[in-house]
């Protein structure tokens, strides 16, 4: 505008003089020349038009002159346009300006032509009437945008935003950046642009993506990511590398010293030679397999790999990164393996039969066993030059060749035939052959698993037996030949003397028309299976006769085969013993058994002690000896004579055998001896109490025929299988030592062999006697553990738990007298005290305060046992006026587990009065889930021993969680047991226990500070 108003006023002020200057000039000019009126006037008229041609020319002198600037100028801004729109059009974004009307309306007033081709954006979408409502704009983040639309005008400053928009279905991220100028009258416009980030967005997502995936296909590896920074020795490690060894990244440390110290000592060397290697630049990277110290003190293999990333200007190592790999089981599976392999090869050298592999290809013999070497009578460095077919009798070889065909053809994984080898020496041997088809020996082609069993003698048999049909019908023993089946074919007349049975009633019937039914079918299976696995059997059987008569008798049975090898006949051979057994019955008895008193004697002592041993090795168990004579025994003899002295030993062993149990065995050495083996003990003390109720029991006076009254004692010495002794005559030494002991210590005693176990046996018995004082004397109390909701904090209930406190206020701890009671049946009357006294406190308490819902009571398996125990529990509900939901009944799972069906049967009882159930140390005892799915629990417990370990072992937390979910799935409520830390209870909290109990809250206090401090 002030160019245009310069230009006008130059044009107007050079008119004006110049108008100014003619009419000066041409006046003077006109006037001197023609003076005279007429000439002037004509003179004046032609200066007039002869200014307007001056004026004229000049005016358009300058507005030429003036155009030519303006058309420069034109054009120069035609270029710059042109310029600056290709610009915009190369620049990867959207330019914009845009209007926004005081009444709110937006106007988009520019909008780069690139728009379009650039950004798949409908033209509809972008003229003013969509822009007002910015429709374009993703729901989800219209608010954002129009809050920063708003901040940026109000404050005119930069509008910057970063969202979505939504155009067809498709969503683009974009980038949006403006300058806002207010105008008159209260309009806004922006000018800025828009920049497309989809792509960016998709390629961080995609980089998140493969971050993640390599994060999760490294944790899949259960790798440990290590950076050595090698000038400074400090070691980077990843977290995964402590954990998979137990412990935590501060207790790893940072260092290399971190890494060597808990190398294994053998690998110590290895590993630092191999990094040597690479940093010497020998080997192109690092690897080693190493054994590292785990937090436990075990070790664990890892794959320990590395490589040189950095180097400083000289090239000199300066950094190097590596990872750690669990291996730990890949090298113990290959261990097994070669064990294995150890194993199977120990097996084929020492089996009993032949076993060799031939080459399905060659028919070359590739292995054989010393087994079939023997039998072939070649060595395997032959065998192995040879084929089968060169060993084959001529007459089997074209079978053979067909049956080895199938195999090889794959129609049969599996053969079983008979043949003849020759042997080296050029004899005949028959053998019985099953062939398996192997794929994987050698590699490349298949192979034959071959098991040869020779059956030489057995082929001769059959011969033989054919042979001497004709004597068998003649023959004293009975004779019975069956088919495979087996029906019976035929039997001789010594059968039908033996059982009864005519061969008419016989012949079609199964051999067990005789079976007494007295064998277990056991015996049976074995016989059949031995019978068919070698032939033959023979042994004793019990059978019946038709007449109902019970017999014995020896048979014989062995399998005929015919030419294939397969199973013809099966022929027994029995005869009747039953007068040999009776004699021999009466021969062992007197031979085995004391005659005096009818026990057993040393010679059958010594054997059930031998037996018993084997037992007791095989599962593990425990078993005592216990080696007793009568004090002063040699006093009755010899002032009331022999035979009151033998009488006495009668009653002494009739007395021992009633007070044993009937696994266990007494028998007399001699003299006033006797033996006692106890099996299957859990404890020491089983057989502390075994000798003081055998004590008890010889305390009482002895009436005799002659009406004597003696009264008598014993001493007893103790020893135990198999801390005191592996073998009978240990045992047995052992015990006659602790014999002597017992009687050096004043007799009418009894001692183990060792002092220790003396003193702990006199101390539990002890136990037991104060324990007994105690119920009578009721030193016992019942205190209550608060359990709390985790979630409110609210306490819902309680756990009665029983105290001792002896005269003068001993403490006596529950882990010592409980396990006294559980053994003695002392628990009956101690669990029975507990429960009354629990059931009494919670009814009051039920009725004070809603609040209160739950009494937890433990309960022992062994009062299970007790008949009069659930009778016992009904009155204690009816006479305590407790409603049975307010009772929860405790049982620890190894209880469960161990009393199994019956332990449900009485807990699915009490389940029908509507008492609830809990599982007590619930993840310690194996329990099934199938015995959760029997019978309804109500609650399971948390053992202690894993909530301790919360928050920080990883272990413990899984099997909480796991525990946590398994009951809420099943619908079953959780108590945690032990809580003592906020840390352990927020854990419980977050994942979802129902309730809890431990110090946290409060310990177990008395029924009134209970009442003072919770209701």
């Amino acid at each position: 505008m002030l160019s245009i108003h310069r230009q006008s006023l130059r044009v107007a002020l050079t008119y004006a003089l110049f108008g100014a200057l003619w009419i000066i000039v041409s006046d003077q000019i006109v006037h001197a020349i023609w003076p005279t009126l007429e000439k002037n006037i004509l003179a004046q008229t032609l200066k007039g038009f002869g200014f307007v041609g001056i004026s004229s020319l000049l005016i358009y002198h300058l507005l030429r002159r003036e155009l030519k600037e303006q058309q420069t100028v034109r054009q120069q801004l035609e270029t710059a346009e042109t310029n600056f729109a290709q610009l915009v059009e190369q620049l990867p974004v959207i330019v914009f300006q845009s209007m926004l009307t005081k009444a709110g309306q937006q106007q988009l007033e520019f909008l780069s032509a690139n728009a379009l081709a650039r950004f798949p954006v409908p033209v509809s979408l972008l003229k003013p009437d969509r822009l007002s409502n910015f429709d374009f704009v993703h729901p989800e983040d219209l608010p954002s945008f129009l809050e920063e639309r708003e901040r940026s005008n109000s404050t005119q400053t930069p509008f910057e935003w970063r969202g979505r928009l939504l155009i067809d279905k498709e969503v683009r991220h974009i980038r949006m950046h403006s300058l806002p100028e207010r105008l008159s009258g209260g309009a806004v416009r922006s000018r800025g642009i828009i920049e497309d980030e989809t792509a960016l967005v998709e390629a961080r997502r995609t980089a998140e993506i493969s971050q993640t995936r390599y994060q999760i296909a490294l944790e899949a590896t259960g790798g440990g990511l290590w950076d050595w920074n090698i000038a400074s020795n400090e070691v980077a490690f990843s977290p995964a590398l402590p954990e998979m060894l137990g412990y935590s990244p501060a207790e790893w440390g940072n260092t290399l010293a971190a890494w060597e110290t808990r190398l294994h000592p053998e690998d110590v060397t290895v590993a630092k030679n191999a990094i040597k290697a690479h940093l010497s630049g020998e080997v192109s990277h690092y690897q080693s397999e190493i054994r590292m110290r785990c937090k436990d003190g075990s070790y664990k293999w890892l794959l320990d790999r590395g490589r040189i990333i950095e180097r400083d200007r000289k090239g000199e190592p300066v950094r190097m990164i590596g990872l750690h790999i669990d291996i730990d089981a890949e090298k113990r599976r290959a261990a097994q393996v070669l064990q294995d392999e150890e194993k199977l090869r120990a097996i084929i050298t020492n089996a009993p039969i032949g076993i060799t592999v031939v080459d399905g290809s060659t028919n070359r013999f590739l292995l054989a066993n010393p087994k079939f070497c023997e039998m072939i009578g070649r060595p395997e460095s032959q065998l192995q030059a040879l084929t089968w077919q060169e060993l084959t009798y001529a007459d089997d070889l074209a079978s053979n060749i067909d049956i080895v065909t199938t195999v090889d053809q794959g129609k049969a994984q599996d053969v079983a035939f008979v043949k003849r080898f020759v042997r080296n020496d050029g004899k005949i041997i028959w053998a019985s052959l099953t062939i398996h088809r192997l794929e994987t020996f050698p590699e490349g082609h298949h192979t034959r698993l071959v098991m040869v069993r020779d059956i030489t003698e057995v082929y001769q048999s059959e011969q033989k037996m054919r042979m001497f049909a004709a004597v068998i019908e003649n023959t004293r023993e009975g004779v019975i030949i069956t088919d495979p089946q087996p029906k019976i074919i035929s039997v001789n007349r010594a059968y039908t003397a033996i059982t009864g049975y005519t061969a008419e009633e016989a012949i079609g019937k199964n051999p067990n028309i005789v079976s007494s039914g007295k064998q277990h079918t056991l015996f049976y299976a074995e016989l059949w299976a031995e019978l068919k696995r070698t032939g033959k059997w023979q042994g004793e059987i019990l059978n019946r006769r038709k007449n109902g008569e019970i017999y014995s008798q020896l048979s014989t049975i062995d399998a005929i085969y015919d030419e294939k090898g397969e199973v013809q006949y099966y022929i027994g051979v029995f005869s009747d013993i039953s007068r040999l057994k009776k004699s021999q019955a009466n021969f062992e008895r007197l031979a085995r058994y004391d005659m005096l008193t009818g026990l057993p004697n040393r010679l059958m002592l010594t054997d059930r002690l031998n037996h018993a041993i084997e037992t007791a090795k095989r599962g593990n168990q425990s078993l005592a000896v216990l080696f007793m004579d009568l004090d002063h025994f040699k006093n009755v003899n010899d002032s009331l004579g022999h035979e009151i002295g033998d009488e006495l030993l009668i009653n002494v062993a009739a007395r021992l055998t009633k007070r044993l149990r009937a696994e266990d065995t007494v028998g007399r050495l001699g003299g006033d001896e006797f033996l006692i083996l106890a099996e299957n003990l859990q404890t020491a003390n089983g057989a502390a109490i075994l000798a003081r109720d055998i004590l008890t029991a010889l305390s009482e006076p002895f009436a005799l025929s002659t009406g004597h009254s003696i009264y008598t004692a014993g001493s007893i010495g103790i020893s135990l299988y198999p801390q005191d002794g592996s073998t009978t005559a240990e045992l047995v030494r052992n015990a006659d030592a602790a014999l002597y002991l017992a009687k050096s210590e004043g007799r009418n005693t009894f001692r183990f062999y060792t002092h220790e176990l003396t003193a702990t046996a006199k101390k539990r018995l002890e136990l037991e006697a104060a324990l007994r004082r105690a119920i009578i004397k009721k030193e016992l109390s019942v205190v209550y553990q608060p359990i709390v909701n985790v979630a409110s904090g609210e306490v819902i209930g309680a756990e009665a738990l029983c105290r001792w406190f002896r005269d003068g206020g001993e403490q006596i701890l529950p882990v010592e007298f409980i396990p006294v009671a559980e053994e003695t049946g002392l628990i009956v009357p101690l669990g029975l005290f507990v429960l009354e006294t629990a059931c009494r406190q919670a009814a009051i308490w039920a009725r004070k305060n809603k609040q209160f819902k739950t009494i937890a009571v433990n309960v022992s398996v062994r009062q299970f046992q007790d008949a009069a125990w659930q009778t016992e529990f009904a009155e204690i509900l009816q006479s305590t006026g407790i409603s049975p939901q307010l009772l929860e009944v405790e049982i620890t799972e190894s209880a469960l587990m161990q009393k199994g069906a019956e332990a449900i049967a009485v807990l699915q009882q009490l389940k029908d009065t509507g008492v609830r159930v809990a599982i007590d140390d619930f993840g310690t005892g194996y329990s099934s889930l199938s015995y959760l799915q029997r019978f309804s629990v109500d609650t399971l417990k948390i053992d202690q021993s894993f909530v301790r370990e919360l928050p920080l072992n990883s272990a413990a937390m899984q099997l909480v969680r796991t525990i946590i979910a398994m009951a809420r799935n099943l619908g079953i409520s959780t108590v945690a047991e032990g809580v003592e830390e906020e840390a352990q209870l927020q854990f419980l909290r977050a994942e979802g226990a129902a309730y809890y109990q431990g110090y946290h809250k409060s310990a177990a206090v008395s029924g009134a500070d209970f009442t003072r401090d919770f209701l």
